[in-house]
């Protein structure tokens, strides 16, 4: 394995920026292999992993079940909402019983926030635009909703929109409190198992190495904001990069089994027949 060169996928955002502080700053030893960092948005990094194009890489939680014969989760660099999570927003004022009659622009169609908006409710009208589409697309009157996720979370109050519907505070309702998955940090299951043990480890300690630094994280994060001011960027990281992002444990494990159920049972996703953790 020595000079061994690992794919690591990740989005531009803040959230996983944050979390890649330590590796993207060199900070974190990752022994006798390097690690190449390929950054693309989420949908892109999904289908990427459909196609096991990438050795390691962060993907929505919704993808997995996709792509569980390739590859396994790590237990670290997940992000989940606690009591947060995507929302629909609208130019003019909403009521979330008139959804069944507005058009509602989502991002990709593997992502979290799209089978989350089934689950709720799974004959709303959509239409997939790409990410940086949505806002512009609800602001312009080309669509009437857009389902917000990532830093468009920070910045669509800044444009006056008005939330129609928080799928994280009704996940969070019907469930228990339990943390909802956004996304998750996968390996190839045809890596080595040791190497798999090192990529996992190095996760972590460059999880924990940002969060000992946290300032200097948040600044590093906030290049990748699009824009968006630190203390909105410092919000945005402190309602997803948490304990469960170092080590979702069987907290983290409860709730990731709980949505796959339940977006099998709909038809949503394929089934997870057990979740595979490094």
């Amino acid at each position: 394995m020595v000079g061994m060169k690992i794919q690591l996928g990740y989005t531009p955002d803040a959230d996983d920026a944050y979390m890649l502080y330590g590796l993207l700053q060199g900070k974190v030893s990752t022994g006798d292999w390097d690690w190449e960092p390929v950054e693309a948005n989420l949908q892109t990094l999904n289908d990427r992993a459909s196609r096991g194009r990438l050795d390691a890489t962060m993907i929505s939680a919704a993808a997995y079940p996709l792509v569980q014969d390739r590859y396994r989760l790590l237990p670290a660099g997940a992000s989940f909402g606690l009591g947060v999570g995507p929302v629909i927003v609208s130019r003019d004022e909403i009521k979330p019983t008139k959804l069944p009659q507005a058009r509602i622009a989502v991002p990709g169609a593997t992502t979290t926030a799209f089978t989350m908006l089934q689950l709720f409710a799974p004959t709303l009208p959509t239409r997939v635009l790409p990410l940086d589409k949505l806002l512009p697309s609800v602001q312009s009157g080309l669509v009437d909703c857009a389902l917000v996720i990532h830093e468009e979370f920070i910045t669509y109050p800044k444009l006056g929109l008005h939330v129609v519907l928080d799928l994280g505070a009704w996940w969070a309702h019907t469930h228990d409190k339990a943390p909802m998955p956004v996304t998750v940090c996968v390996v190839k299951r045809d890596l080595p198992e040791t190497l798999q043990r090192e990529l996992a480890d190095a996760l972590k300690q460059s999880i924990a190495h940002a969060r000992s630094r946290h300032g200097q994280a948040v600044a590093f994060a906030a290049k990748y904001a699009r824009g968006a001011e630190p203390a909105d960027v410092e919000r945005f990281i402190r309602q997803y990069v948490n304990d469960l992002s170092l080590d979702m444990g069987s907290t983290g494990k409860d709730a990731l089994e709980m949505f796959f159920r339940q977006a099998a049972q709909a038809g949503l996703l394929p089934a997870v027949d057990g979740i595979d953790f490094v």
